[in-house]
């Protein structure tokens, strides 16, 4: 099923930093939604469906999933060694709305023209609470990777079909993207959560408190392109393949560094940045009416993730600067001086995503549909922690459309995923070996190794015009 919600965080410290994905189901354009679906929702999966519109079609559509991720790390042993105690579980809880607007207009035989409003990348991930009601500190093991992050990026897609012949539909779409990002951080500049910071009388009286804080809000606009195959000759079977480019989204924005006493105490405005890169996605499907009241489907879509991020290219480059463009350091205040540069690596496979679905037209103003999908990780296991994390996963989505009146059509499915558990006790995130890309120096203790499981639940629903 379409991969709609993926997280990617980043971590503040002098050196290095920590990035990658979560990723949760959604579908937009509803149950039997693929490449081969003619019409406005061909402006997410395949522009050249749109060759398959009939007049003036307009679909509203919206997705709602409601994600959590449960974290029990077992590096260290499970204990923290600044308190002595067992690391308090992480929990993570989303909330993702994935919105689409699309319009197709067929004005002649031969052309078929549309535009769509889209969120095609969406992502956060907010382990507040897991946090005390304080701001600090925060105690959860995941607190160098990610405490609270936000990742948009919408798009408005013109595009267009051409029919050379008929029963072949050739398109084209380019997305005009506009990203932003909010981000909240913590890091222990001195790497030293493997020795409490402040002992009094061997009991700890602040273990975190040398714990930096990084915060901004980012924005930015890049360009990508769609283009497609759509081919309804063959009846009763329609076949759709559609190629999305991948892109660099590169964000800027007001940030600022708040320092403990520790270290001067101080708040230092900064320019923050962001640069990584999303990966290209290839979707093919096929659709079979063998009747008037059944419809048969099967899609898959291919996220190529490691041609963008299975190595140092992929890296996410955050960068941390004053105001006056110099490195955020003692000059300004602080104790400690902040690299400008900031290498925050993610190491990232290709994935498959497989679905198949059944539709019936129940009654004359009914269709009951029913969608199953899998989809594989792209994050492998010596790469996972808090921060860079992805789940196998399997669902099941089940929903219905009404036909009001005249072209008025209203639907409303629910979808239910099952993330497989995935237990790590191999992570390469502190092997020392000298890459410090990947091996960081700070926090010494960067380890993903442990427990991670989760769930997603989420609404669907739609309102189509079809004139």
């Amino acid at each position: 099923m379409k991969r709609g919600f993926v997280v990617l965080c980043a971590v503040l410290s002098p050196a290095v930093a920590v990035a990658g994905s979560i990723t949760a189901p959604a579908v937009i354009g509803g149950i039997d939604a693929s490449s081969a679906t003619p019409g406005a929702v061909g402006l997410h999966y395949n522009p050249a469906a749109l060759g398959g519109t009939e007049g003036f079609d307009v679909l509203i559509d919206g997705s709602v999933s409601f994600v959590r991720v449960n974290i029990e790390t077992t590096r260290n042993g499970g204990i923290d060694p600044n308190t002595g105690a067992a690391y308090i579980p992480s929990t993570a809880r989303v909330t993702a709305p994935v919105p689409f607007l699309g319009l197709a207009w067929k004005p002649i035989d031969q052309l078929a023209v549309g535009a769509s409003f889209s969120i095609p990348f969406m992502g956060g991930g907010d382990y507040t609470s897991t946090e005390s009601d304080d701001a600090l500190p925060y105690e959860g093991p995941q607190r160098y990777g990610t405490v609270e992050t936000r990742v948009l990026s919408m798009a408005i897609t013109p595009a267009l079909a051409v029919t050379p012949v008929k029963g072949l539909h050739l398109g084209f779409g380019l997305p005009i993207h506009l990203d932003s990002m909010s981000v909240l951080r913590a890091s222990d500049p001195l790497g030293t959560e493997g020795v409490p910071v402040d002992q009094v009388g061997g009991e700890v009286t602040d273990p975190y408190g040398a714990d930096v804080v990084l915060s901004g809000e980012t924005s930015g606009t890049h360009l990508s392109w769609m283009t497609g195959i759509y081919v309804d000759a063959l009846e009763p079977v329609t076949l759709g393949v559609g190629f999305r480019s991948g892109g660099l989204l590169d964000v800027t924005g007001p940030g600022e560094v708040v320092a403990p006493e520790a270290f001067g105490g101080v708040t230092v405005p900064a320019d923050v940045g962001l640069e990584f890169q999303l990966p290209p996605i290839l979707y093919a499907a096929a659709t079979v009416q063998p009747t008037d009241a059944l419809s048969i489907g099967a899609s898959w879509e291919w996220q190529l993730w490691n041609t963008c991020c299975g190595g140092e290219d992929g890296d996410i480059i955050i960068s941390v600067l004053s105001e006056d463009g110099d490195a955020v350091g003692q000059e300004d205040g602080l104790g400690l001086d902040i690299s400008p540069t900031i290498y925050s690596p993610r190491r990232l496979w290709n994935a498959s995503n497989f679905a198949a679905w059944t539709g019936i037209q129940a009654a004359d103003p009914v269709w009951l549909g029913l969608r199953v999908g899998y989809n594989q990780f792209a994050v492998p296991s010596y790469a996972i922690n808090s921060a860079n994390l992805d789940f196998s996963n399997v669902g099941v989505m089940a929903g219905a459309r009404f036909k009001v009146a005249g072209p008025l059509e209203l639907g409303l499915s629910y979808y239910k995923f099952i993330l497989f558990t995935r237990t790590v006790t191999d992570s390469a995130w502190n092997l020392g070996d000298g890459n410090e890309r990947f091996s960081p120096a700070y926090p010494y203790t960067a380890s993903g190794d442990g427990v991670y499981s989760g769930a997603v639940d989420g609404v669907n629903f739609r309102v189509g015009l079809d004139f």
